[in-house]
């Protein structure tokens, strides 16, 4: 490819903010559009169908884990620290590059192998699971990870946007009964295909032609593996969770735990969306020795997260009764109790998250991070099972919640020595408590509402109550992150207003001159 900037010599890095709110987009897009879809999807193909979806598409996961290798953090780090040398970072993206391609097509040769052979069910789903294929293939062509290494969000972003309306729109107009459910996993595939392909399109702005180098690829590999063990040992608790249940209880009660798990991922995508900014701009520093400020980056990700997470969770218990059958229908009401519980689990995830990128990979303790999730993907599976078939459906909410308590303990036991828990803690205080008003007015007003109008108005309504009450509240006890940041819009407004005054007052004296 041609270098339109081969004599630039640094790239330049996007604000922490910049960054963060780009990223944000990109995660609440991948969230919530299909949030939109999915009232419409969970009535036209029921929650069985939406189940096979789920159970079929967990399997063709272990594929997309062994393709994706990895790469997709450690080919962040490679690229966050090479951003200086232009020439460097073109070596570093086409190994990694090339090494993803490698592993891809042994995966894809091995994952057809098993669809013929029926490996993963009798050939009545032979089709789908051929068309699942594409899946694979958007993780050999995924490269984000250049885009999160050089801090360029707003590509991704931009990505995310266009393919994300593309795919509301096919299945809105495509997809109209169940007899429609291949056409529906053909779009789902091939629009992460496409998603895939767009981002080659800005490459050429930073990435010259491609170079082959074998030793390179070989290190990259190896350095790789370690990232992926991690992420096969977080999908022995994620994945294998709809995997073991639609063994055990059938496509339906995967459905719902899949609209349950559709809510709790609204909330740790804006999670996810801060943590890879972190952990790029955290690579970057340590990089550099600048660990105060990389301490002190660490205590603000906790405050934001914790100003998102802590007041979702409550809001989720709070409003679970009515929103699940008024949002996937009269079956929803199945997964009101998973819901809730898996809304527990929320404050445990971000913590885990935010140690694990922004302390534990960061400071290349990747061994530990990986004997950490291998035994908690174990124990998951243990405790799927055994509250599963001693519970009964609710028993896979329990056990995502108790695994995801034991990660984020061990990892706060392993990085106390480096991170002052002290300090986190006090970063919660605030948004707890606002949040606690927040719970008590929702349901006092709900209380009241539901008296005069339908529990579906009165919810809507003390969502927008409640969402008021937690931001004057998280102002008013001048939240470390919220305060100042209200302040500085308040005072573009406050500025806004006197420029208006300013002019309307002098036009008002030209008059009078007339």
């Amino acid at each position: 490819m041609e270098n339109k900037v081969e004599q630039q010599k640094e790239i330049k890095r996007d604000s922490l903010k910049k960054s963060s709110i780009f990223n944000i987009t990109i995660k609440l897009l991948t969230y919530l559009i299909p949030l939109i879809l999915s009232p419409y999807v969970y009535r036209v193909l029921t929650f069985s169908g939406v189940g096979s979806f789920t159970y079929q598409n967990a399997y063709v996961n272990y594929f997309t884990l062994v393709a994706a290798f990895g790469f997709a953090d450690y080919g962040t780090k490679r690229i966050s620290t090479a951003t200086k040398n232009p020439d460097e970072l073109n070596r570093r993206f086409w190994s990694v590059f090339f090494s993803k391609q490698f592993l891809g097509v042994g995966c894809l040769l091995v994952y057809f192998i098993m669809v013929f052979c029926h490996v993963f069910g009798d050939s009545s789903n032979d089709i789908a699971y051929v068309i699942f294929a594409l899946n694979i293939l958007s993780t050999m062509l995924d490269i984000s990870f250049f885009y999160q290494g050089i801090e360029n969000f707003k590509a991704i972003a931009i990505r995310s946007a266009i393919v994300k309306v593309i795919n509301l729109i096919l299945i809105f107009c495509l997809v109209k009964s169940p007899d429609d459910y291949l056409t529906y996993v053909g779009i789902m595939c091939g629009c992460a295909v496409l998603s895939s392909l767009i981002m080659f399109l800005p490459l050429r702005k930073y990435i010259k032609k491609p170079t082959f180098n074998i030793k390179m690829m070989g290190m990259d590999v190896k350095n790789a593996t370690l990232f992926f063990i991690s992420a096969l040992a977080i999908s022995l608790y994620t994945t294998m969770d709809s995997t073991i249940l639609g063994l055990m209880k059938g496509d339906s009660v995967v459905g719902y735990f899949s609209s349950a798990s559709k809510i709790k991922d609204v909330v740790t995508s804006i999670n996810y969306a801060i943590i890879p900014v972190i952990f790029s701009r955290m690579s970057f520093l340590i990089s550099q020795g600048k660990d105060e400020e990389a301490k002190n980056l660490i205590y603000k990700t906790f405050n934001v997260i914790m100003d998102i997470t802590l007041p979702c969770m409550l809001g989720i218990i709070c409003v679970s009764d009515v929103f699940m059958p008024l949002y996937f229908g009269s079956d929803g009401s199945n997964a009101v109790l998973m819901m809730d519980i898996l809304a527990l689990s929320l404050p445990f995830i971000a913590f885990s998250s935010i140690i694990n990128y922004s302390y534990i990979v960061p400071k290349g303790k990747m061994k530990l991070s990986n004997a950490i999730y291998l035994c908690a993907g174990i124990l998951n599976i243990i405790v799927v099972y055994l509250l599963v078939k001693f519970i009964g459906n609710d028993g896979i909410a329990y056990a995502v919640l108790f695994t995801e308590a034991f990660v984020a303990i061990v990892f706060i036991y392993y990085s106390h020595l480096y991170i002052d828990f002290k300090k986190v803690m006090k970063t919660m205080i605030k948004p707890l408590d606002a949040s606690l008003i927040m719970a008590v007015v929702y349901l006092l007003g709900n209380k009241v509402l539901t008296k005069f109008i339908s529990a579906n108005k009165a919810m809507v309504l003390m969502i927008v109550v409640s969402v008021i009450v937690y931001s004057l509240f998280l102002y008013l006890f001048k939240d470390e992150f919220a305060y100042p940041l209200a302040n500085k819009y308040l005072a573009k407004i406050k500025s806004k207003f006197i420029s208006i005054k300013a002019k309307i007052m002098k036009k008002e004296e030209k008059n009078k001159d007339i």
